[in-house]
């Protein structure tokens, strides 16, 4: 029997209460990062309907896709989420204006388009490869969406661009503003750690 094994079986029943309370209950880190999310979903909601924008709930969406828990990987991800949505709006603004009047030209050409965004993203990783991913279905957003009403494709583009814009500046002001942490706060005590072991003495020798 292991040495935690064993504590748990002298723990009182308020011991016991006290350690599943403090598994279950999130800690303060946690709260803050879901008062930063939902500031941000505020803010971008609050932004969208100012601004008019026809799928504001868009906004607030993509605050909750790009919740991250560090500001380096909210970014990354912004980055390539807004990459993603500006390729793959173009491609459904050529799409829809070379096949607007042939629905199966249309729908063909997309089924190649998300194909090829696929085929790429086996060869990229993480937000590079999400990026590839979002910019094949955001074809379908804005141009299969609206097969019914190619006229409508270029305002559903500038809206879905705008939306996601949105929602990158709430999430990222928001982080700054709130002081979200850096993987460099976390990094340096382990590195300092680590310095401190390697140069106290020589390392053991290997059986």
């Amino acid at each position: 029997m292991s040495g935690a094994a064993r504590r748990a079986d002298r723990a009182g029943p308020g011991e016991r209460l006290l350690d599943a309370i403090d598994r279950w209950v999130p800690k303060p880190a946690a709260w803050a990062f879901a008062l930063r999310i939902w500031l941000a979903m505020m803010l971008a909601l609050y932004a969208a309907f100012w601004l008019q924008l026809d799928s504001a709930s868009s906004a607030a969406v993509c605050v909750a896709i790009l919740a991250q828990p560090k500001r380096g990987q909210a970014l990354s991800k912004a980055g390539y989420r807004f990459l993603g949505t500006v390729v793959g709006g173009l491609v459904g603004l050529v799409l829809m204006a070379l096949f607007g009047q042939d629905r199966v030209l249309l729908l063909v050409s997309f089924a190649c388009w998300l194909g090829l965004c696929v085929f790429v993203a086996q060869f990229l990783q993480d937000t590079r490869a999400y990026g590839a991913m979002l910019s094949g279905y955001t074809v379908a957003i804005v141009a299969i969406a609206h097969i019914d009403a190619p006229q409508t494709v270029f305002d559903a583009a500038i809206g879905r661009v705008a939306a996601i814009a949105v929602g990158i500046v709430a999430i990222t002001f928001i982080n700054d503003a709130l002081a979200s942490p850096s993987t460099w706060q976390a990094l340096l005590p382990r590195l300092a750690e680590a310095h401190a072991a390697v140069t106290s003495g020589p390392l053991p020798a290997r059986a």
